[in-house]
């Protein structure tokens, strides 16, 4: 019965309650395999919570179990959901460390433990730039996944295998790619699937798109990422899209973006990150000096505590700020290292 009430508030996005309800179960549950199984059933909704050291804390316990009995399938499966975690946070370099050697070990992919670890190790290859690696990782596994009927996971796959074909270079074949798995999410309900395949989208649209399709796409994400209760990714869609905003001198478009996040609900990261994105509208805007040393002092704060995941992002941001300030060598310094929507590659080569 908890498992089942767990599965039903998981269906209507309440994450947390999920979680608690499959925790009684955990709990109650005398069977140490049982245990295990619940825990990893518990990490997709510590994922879609960002809860990033409670999911950890059930794939660890989980493959501790496993590891000790000998379980090669569930060790993949926990291990696999780690990395999906780290993944899902951002932390890529932490993802390929967990799961790159179990990857290897793997001869011949044929399970759905399998193509779950062979899934992820691809998506960590794209993610921290080793395209060739994460084409290959995908090929070996999408047979077998749409063998074994894992809609969700090809679907999946064929995200991140165009997500690195956009980074290679290969712009056209992963648009294509890129809208066939979007169509297909959607249609079989796949809500996840489908926001993170338009979000890979529209960072592979960012050079070459109008800034009209970008926004037109980032309110589609953002409906996306509400509906599959991703809140604090849908916070970041926001604050994302008011960057975009403001970059355009959209400055009350950006601002009622900004207003439409409940500020009470922000985690720590995403927060400061608006209070920067406020205090640079109102240097802009208002042209106050008082506002542009608030801005900065908000994005100081990464420097020294944010995940080194993250770094590239609030390094992007401080390299515009500083051109807003008219410190064109520590933007260009800055913006030249770093490769978002307003690095080198962007903002600042307009500037020049």
């Amino acid at each position: 019965a908890l498992t089942d009430a767990a599965a039903r508030a998981a269906a209507f996005h309440s994450s947390e309650q999920a979680m608690n309800l499959l925790d009684q179960a955990i709990a109650l549950a005398d069977d140490p395999s049982r245990q295990a199984t619940l825990r990893l059933e518990a990490i997709r909704p510590a994922r879609s919570a960002a809860a990033l050291e409670r999911g950890l804390a059930y794939a660890d316990a989980a493959l501790e179990y496993y590891a000790e009995t000998g379980d090669t399938a569930g060790v993949r499966a926990a291990t696999a959901g780690r990395a999906n975690l780290y993944n899902s946070m951002r932390r890529a370099d932490d993802a390929l460390a967990s799961i790159e050697a179990t990857y290897l070990e793997i001869e011949a992919v044929g399970t759905v433990e399998d193509t779950a670890v062979a899934a992820e190790t691809a998506r960590s290859y794209m993610l921290v730039g080793r395209f060739d690696e994460a084409l290959t990782a995908v090929d070996r596994m999408l047979g077998t996944a749409a063998d074994l009927g894992q809609t969700e996971l090809v679907l999946e796959g064929l995200t991140t295998k165009a997500t690195a074909l956009a980074q290679a270079g290969r712009v056209v074949e992963a648009r294509v790619l890129f809208a066939g798995v979007i169509e297909e999410a959607e249609r079989h309900g796949l809500v996840f699937t489908a926001a993170r395949s338009l979000n890979n989208l529209i960072s592979s649209s960012v050079d070459s798109a109008s800034f009209e399709y970008l926004r037109t796409m980032g309110d589609r994400l953002l409906e996306l990422a509400e509906r599959a209760g991703l809140y604090a990714w849908a916070d970041q869609v926001a604050a994302d899209a008011a960057e975009a905003l403001i970059e355009t001198a959209a400055y009350e478009e950006a601002t009622e973006m900004l207003d439409s996040r409940d500020p009470a609900t922000l985690g720590a990261d995403v927060a400061m990150h608006y209070q920067a994105l406020r205090c640079s509208v109102g240097w802009l805007r208002d042209g106050s000096a008082e506002s542009l040393e608030d801005a900065f002092a908000a994005l100081a704060h990464f420097d020294a505590e944010t995940d080194p995941q993250w770094r590239e992002r609030w390094d992007d941001s401080k390299a515009w700020m500083h051109c807003v300030a008219g410190d064109w060598d520590e933007a260009f310094a800055l913006g030249t290292s770093t490769s978002g929507f307003f690095s080198s590659g962007g903002f600042l080569q307009a500037v020049f």
